[in-house]
């Protein structure tokens, strides 16, 4: 009797088809019985069926969702097939072949993403596209995705492919509030769709991909490049001929000017997070449900910010700004920009763009230093200094202007001129690890590297971490969750959503008041020695006390400072991490006095910590001031840490004068 011996290799590849068999079998059982359970609930709607409307902090209407209003519907046997063609051959060639999702596409996808290690590529069919549109926000979650997959299931087992396609032409975004094929050929070209060539039509068609990159006014060269691929998808198809093509790439496409809403102010970046806030919470759109939606935008405070973003950036080519004006006391934003582009679907460099915070780290790592011992008189000497570490690196970090005391100088001055040997010096002194862990107490990001030079903002964060951070401070060490919505009320009046406030005391009370008065100093000449205090260049433009920190490297510009109740943070730079020139280093600074002076003046008192005490104290030495000293300046301590001792008097040794007969005396 002959006896079959299998290899291990043999054995092991039987188990994984088995594996991938169940798999299969159990998957296929799933989205069957999800297909089942969505082709027999409620038939959606392919109807927008009432706008949103927006409000601002007075309940004032500001604005409404666009679908309706910017909206002219078309049906599909009005749709020329040049547009029929050119959706098929540029979102979903196997539209009129699947049920909603193009397995050999998505896999594809996957293969392509993975292999470029980046989201490059996506996969989602027209049915997929127009349950996004109708029914779900622009979020690239897993929840969103989910909930997409069951939408589509739902739509493909309800309509016909060529009611869907209709749907999609009459939902597709163009950019500028614009929705629809219909309306983008009216608004754009002034034409019905039906007038189209196939240069209009696939130069219309390439927008939808990406509105804002595609702007057909700001990046016409961008909209053309994706025109002359379509037209070559469309020729390799067989569906036009190169003559086409070549005709097609050389006509002229003669846009019409778009007038924007009065409400361009709002309907910008402010918008755009309303709505990305509210689908992360709620987990859906609400575009089409007819929800009032209050938002905490005050639009006297945004023109006041666009005009400052007017004077300062836009006469100069490509440099790029974000600003955020923070309630410390609410977690309300109240106003915003990020960027120099006009639109929707923008990127917001206040929200997304990550760059190196450079000093305005700093008053994160004097916190730390404050629970850990330091005074505001603790005394350090500044001047050229080359670390040495147990791994043999060396680092030499240097001041502003390669200038040093080359003396002792205390926190209250340094945190005021921004001595960076200082600086490092605190971070070995308090170690590393109990910095990041008082910059986690903040929410700031985690740093990718820990190095010495992290005392000078090495580490990377938004414009909105570092203004969130700075608004614990204001507000005496309580945690603050920025939000730009208020409430939404269902169409009926109830209530559908409202964010929640985490008050917990995160911060130590002292060490926060101390702290605050000690950001105050960048507004005080009298620390001005061997360098100026930050903010002198700005002094002039002030009208009441403010407390803040600047930051500057060879690319970013930052200016974060707040009063009793308001935040203001702005951050400066290019692109592409182009050097600043010397002038532009000095602009995020210009911003924030012009923006924070023009804020209304709402003092909130705040009650001292009973262990606490102020007192007057010789900026130089840190000793207790009395006349004669340096300069004085008036700080807060802990009680019992405080100067005991005055500094030296500035003796001086006036010549006495001896009468002429004196030198005969003996």
């Amino acid at each position: 009797m002959q006896t079959i011996t299998y290899s291990y290799h043999w054995r092991f590849l039987q188990k994984v088809g088995i594996l991938l068999t169940i798999i299969s079998l159990l998957g296929t059982i799933f989205f069957t019985s999800v297909y089942l359970i969505a082709s027999h609930t409620t038939k959606p709607s392919l109807f927008i069926e009432s706008n949103s409307n927006f409000y601002d902090s007075n309940a004032t209407l500001i604005g409404k969702t666009q679908l309706l209003q910017n909206r002219k519907t078309l049906k599909i046997a009005d749709v020329p097939p040049i547009v029929v063609n050119t959706v098929l051959v540029s979102e979903d060639r196997q539209f009129f072949h699947h049920h909603g999702f193009d397995v050999k596409r998505l896999v594809s996808a996957i293969l392509i993403n993975i292999s470029k290690g980046s989201y490059a590529q996506g996969a989602s069919t027209i049915t997929q596209q127009l349950a996004k549109n109708l029914y779900l926000s622009q979020e690239k979650t897993l929840s969103r995705k989910l909930k997409e997959a069951f939408i589509t299931m739902k739509l493909e087992s309800s309509y016909d492919k060529e009611k869907l396609l209709e749907a999609y032409l009459n939902t597709i975004y163009f950019g500028h509030g614009v929705y629809g094929l219909e309306t983008a050929a009216n608004t754009y070209l002034g034409k019905e769709s039906k007038q189209l060539s196939t240069a209009e039509a696939t130069f219309l068609l390439s927008i939808p991909a990406n509105p804002s990159t595609y702007d057909p006014y700001a990046h016409r060269t961008s909209v053309k490049k994706r025109q002359a691929r379509i037209l070559s998808a469309l020729e390799q198809n067989g569906v036009i001929d190169q003559k086409t093509v070549n005709e097609a790439i050389k006509e002229p496409i003669d846009l019409k000017p778009i007038n924007h809403s009065t409400n361009s102010l709002f309907t910008s970046y402010f918008q755009q997070n309303v709505l990305k806030e509210i689908s992360t919470d709620l987990g859906h759109s609400i575009n089409n449900n007819g929800s009032s939606i209050y938002t905490t935008f005050n639009a006297s405070i945004q023109k006041k910010v666009e005009s400052t973003f007017e004077r300062f950036i836009k006469p100069i080519p490509n440099l790029q700004a974000s600003v955020i004006v923070l309630d410390s006391q609410s977690g309300e934003i109240i106003s915003m920009i990020g960027g120099r582009e006009q639109g929707q679907l923008l990127f917001n460099r206040a929200i997304s763009a990550k760059r190196q915070l450079g000093s305005t780290i700093k008053p994160i790592l004097y916190y730390s230093a404050l629970v850990n011992g330091f005074t505001p008189s603790t005394k350090l000497k500044s001047e050229p200094t080359e670390f040495k570490f147990e791994d043999g690196t060396k680092y030499s970090p240097k001041n502003s202007g390669n200038l040093y005391a080359n003396d002792s100088i205390t926190l209250a001055k340094a945190i005021a001129v921004s001595d960076n040997i200082y600086a490092v010096k605190t971070q070995q002194a308090i170690g590393t690890d109990e910095f990041m862990k008082t910059q986690n107490l903040f929410h700031l990001p985690k740093p990718t590297k820990v190095v010495p030079s992290l005392a000078l903002g090495t580490q990377e964060a938004t414009l909105l971490d570092i203004t969130r951070a700075y608004a614990m401070i204001a507000n005496g060490g309580k945690d603050v969750t920025p939000h730009f919505v208020k409430e939404v009320r269902s169409k009926s009046g109830n209530l559908i959503y409202q964010p929640t406030q985490n008050w917990k005391q995160v911060l130590k009370k002292e060490e926060t008041m101390i702290l605050k008065q000690l950001m105050n100093g960048m507004f005080n000449t009298t620390f001005s020695s061997y360098l100026p205090v930050t903010g002198t260049v700005i002094l002039p433009e002030l009208s009441k006390d403010y407390y803040g920190k600047t930051g500057t490297t060879k690319t970013d510009n930052w200016m974060v400072g707040f009063d009793s109740k308001y935040v203001v943070g702005v951050w400066v730079g290019y692109d592409h991490s182009k050097k600043l020139t010397e002038d532009e280093k000095n602009l995020a600074k210009e911003m924030w006095a012009s923006v924070m002076d023009y804020l209304p003046d709402e003092k909130i008192k705040s009650a001292i910590p009973k262990n606490l005490v102020k007192v007057s104290v010789d900026e130089k030495t840190g000793l207790l001031y009395k006349d004669g000293c340096s300069g004085k300046v008036k700080l807060y301590y802990l009680k019992n840490t405080q100067p005991k001792n005055s500094c030296m008097k500035k003796v001086s040794l006036k010549k006495v004068k001896k009468p002429w007969y004196s030198q005969y005396l003996p």
